[in-house]
């Protein structure tokens, strides 16, 4: 009887056509993965986002921080600078004292934050820091969110962790984020300019996305900023989209 020779291999067309054929459903398979996959980024920068506006209407609605008194701009328009001076309305004005607060300072020591005020026997009283229309913002967020660490409202210069200081990062929050840029106050049309940086990276350019906090204490997500450039529009996509799922 005759033995069949015949091969039971594959020929080498055949393995190519194989192997291609794979590679076809591998890279079909990894774009749904990639749709189907949470962006950690985005997931972080909403989540923030959301965080803060909470904080932010608790900080404007709050009597003791803020008058909830409505003033027309007329009526502040025919007011006098000292009563002008006297307003407590919103982020555009001095909190009302004392709007005390607690921090945590670099040395990892429980300070306070106020603005200055007289006890009942009419002695001036202050804290370990002082706040200021330009940095109340800051002093809130850090009173409202769950921070990691290190606060600085005093200025930019940034908080230490990860082996080093960390420029223009103000505070470390517990869910991995961190804010930035805080120092300022509001511009001529009642913005407050600052950054969400969901991995904590501080490069303008890769790791931090604006933010604008209106006077009355909204949020809002600009499309466009100079100091980010085209790493901005990331942020306003996701905001979009969030838009586009509610409606």
């Amino acid at each position: 009887m005759k033995k069949n020779d015949k091969s039971l291999a594959f020929t080498l067309a055949e393995t190519l056509l194989t192997l291609v054929i794979a590679g076809v459903v591998m890279a079909v398979m990894m774009r749904a993965i990639n749709r189907i996959s949470p962006d950690q980024e985005k997931l972080m920068f909403i989540k923030t986002y959301h965080a803060l506006e909470t904080a932010m209407a608790n900080t404007v609605n709050d009597p003791t921080k803020y008058d909830p008194t409505y003033y027309s701009d007329n009526e502040v328009d025919n007011m006098t600078q000292d009563e002008k001076n006297g307003l407590h309305r919103d982020f555009r004005d001095l909190p009302i004292p004392p709007s005390k607060v607690e921090f945590i300072d670099s040395q990892g020591k429980t300070k306070t934050a106020c603005v200055p005020y007289k006890d009942n026997e009419g002695k001036d009283v202050k804290c370990d820091e002082e706040i200021t229309k330009e940095n109340a913002i800051c002093y809130f967020m850090s009173d409202q969110l769950n921070t990691n660490g290190e606060v600085n409202c005093k200025n930019n210069d940034g908080i230490t962790f990860n082996g080093g200081k960390q420029t223009g990062i103000n505070m470390r929050l517990s869910n991995g984020s961190c804010i930035a840029y805080l120092q300022g106050g509001t511009n001529s049309d009642g913005f407050y300019s600052f950054s969400i940086s969901p991995q904590c990276n501080n490069d303008t350019k890769t790791g931090l996305y604006a933010v604008f906090i209106s006077a009355d204490g909204k949020l809002t997500v600009p499309k466009t900023n100079d100091n980010i450039g085209a790493n901005q529009e990331k942020a306003y996509s996701w905001m979009e989209d969030q838009t586009n799922i509610r409606k």
